[in-house]
């Protein structure tokens, strides 16, 4: 981070960026890339070489160290200059204790008891002990080095020089990065439970969306367990696709638009929303909750029901960490998944369709509430008009393959028809229909 990342820090705009820390990566790019040069380069000068005529490895490095005008030599004796330096500039710190660890309590890492200095001084302790590891690895660097210089690991003895650098550099990451390394016990981090086998149960065909609503202790402590484990983590790994946002710093406009459509004081608008999404299941209190929702949201269809109520327990006894705890159904359940069945299903043929090529028109028709997107599809593009008294079953259409990248389906329309795919635009993918491409429309 120092000085480097300071350098970079000071850039206009750089202290506004979250996590400014990434943009260095090209910087650490290039290093490691001239770090590959200088090994290069220290194998085609000293190592491939023949060995010289010295007897023993001392022999060789005296025979270096007296030859005149060695730039090697001069460059050896600069390294061993800073090191004294460093070594000065050491003792002059621990000297200066008592200053650090004052000045460590004013910038907020002080004790609960202002009388005492052993947070301050387990840092100041600590920082020794760092600086320590690095004297002792520049002194085995510079060492190792001199002795490739001096030309007594030329040649036959060359897999030595690679094997002790090796060695150094591995030994330097591994004490560096050590406590940064994170071990998951990936089986039972990602296990599964009966919430989530309901879930994966062809993922491709329904969403997912927490309610937002925190109303006791047990929903707000369920409501932290999902945002950090299950949507981050679980729902990936089973490819569980769901309404929420697990990172999104710069919302793009559509996504923006969209969104403020179906927010407003009607509470009506979110129920358009969870519809127009093809979201089936929510997650949110057991017991009469899913009648509480029908009363609030839908009074006159009651489309939501409890699917299935369940407790959070540990899996394993002691709980340190949200990825500990897992759903078990019960009876009594004080958690459900409520089931929405007013949700538009991901695949659904429409005999009836209406073009609006404004797109703000558009969102204002899907947030009226006496639009029916069951029975209607609005589109963005050129289209014919439907056919007029077409209000039939258009037919019926099915996934047959369904990857990231790859989608296919089985469409038999009884009628012209407008297929829709209940997924993000995006006006990169093809269509083909019977195997002859044809024009990918944007849909609701």
């Amino acid at each position: 981070y120092a000085p480097l990342y300071r350098i970079v820090y000071a850039l206009p705009f750089f202290s506004t960026i979250r996590n400014p820390i990434k943009f260095m990566h090209p910087f650490h790019l290039g290093m490691l890339i001239l770090f590959g040069y200088g090994l290069l380069g220290l194998s085609r000068s000293f190592l491939s070489q023949t060995a010289g005529t010295a007897t023993s490895l001392t022999a060789q490095v005296k025979r270096w160290w007296g030859a005149r005008g060695s730039f090697d030599r001069a460059w050896t004796m600069g390294v061993l200059g800073f090191f004294g330096v460093s070594l000065l500039g050491a003792l002059i710190y621990a000297a200066s204790r008592t200053d650090v660890e004052r000045f460590l309590k004013t910038t907020g890492f002080q004790d609960a008891d202002p009388t005492t200095s052993k947070f301050a001084d387990s840092i100041f302790r600590f920082s020794l002990g760092e600086m320590g590891w690095y004297f002792l690895f520049l002194a085995l660097a510079i060492v190792l080095l001199a002795a490739i210089f001096s030309g007594a690991l030329a040649g036959r003895r060359s897999k030595w020089a690679w094997t002790a650098l090796g060695l150094l550099l591995v030994l330097d990451l591994v004490r560096a990065n050590a406590p940064w390394v994170v071990y998951w016990n990936y089986r039972d981090k990602y296990a599964t439970n009966p919430i989530i086998d309901i879930l994966r149960q062809k993922p491709c065909e329904q969403r997912v969306q927490l309610l937002p609503f925190q109303i006791n202790d047990q929903l707000a402590q369920f409501q932290e367990l999902y945002s950090i484990e299950w949507k981050q983590h679980t729902f990936q790994y089973y490819n569980i696709q769901s309404l929420d946002m697990i990172q999104e710093p710069r919302v793009a406009a559509d996504n923006a638009a969209y969104r403020a459509a179906f927010h407003g004081a009607n509470p009506t608008l979110m129920l358009r929303l969870w519809e127009l999404t093809n979201t089936r299941y929510l997650l949110g209190l057991g017991g009469n909750f899913a009648d509480q929702l029908n009363q609030q949201f839908d009074p006159e269809k009651r489309r939501f029901r409890l699917h299935t109520a369940f407790n959070l327990v540990p899996k394993h006894g002691a709980v340190k960490r949200y990825e500990d705890f897992t759903a078990q159904v019960s009876t009594n359940g004080v958690l459900g998944l409520i089931e929405f069945t007013g949700a538009l299903p991901r695949l659904k043929l429409y005999s009836q369709w209406q073009t609006v090529t404004n797109d703000d028109l558009a969102l204002q028709e899907l947030a009226n509430l006496k639009f029916d997107p069951a029975q209607t599809v609005l589109v963005a593009g050129p289209l014919p008009a439907s056919p007029a008294g077409t209000n039939q079953n258009a037919g019926a259409v099915e996934f047959s393959n369904y990857t990231p990248k790859y989608i296919q389906l089985n469409a038999k329309a009884a009628t012209p028809s407008v297929l829709l795919l209940n997924d993000k635009y995006h006006p990169d993918w093809n269509v083909w229909v019977d195997g002859k491409p044809e024009t990918l429309l944007r849909c609701n």
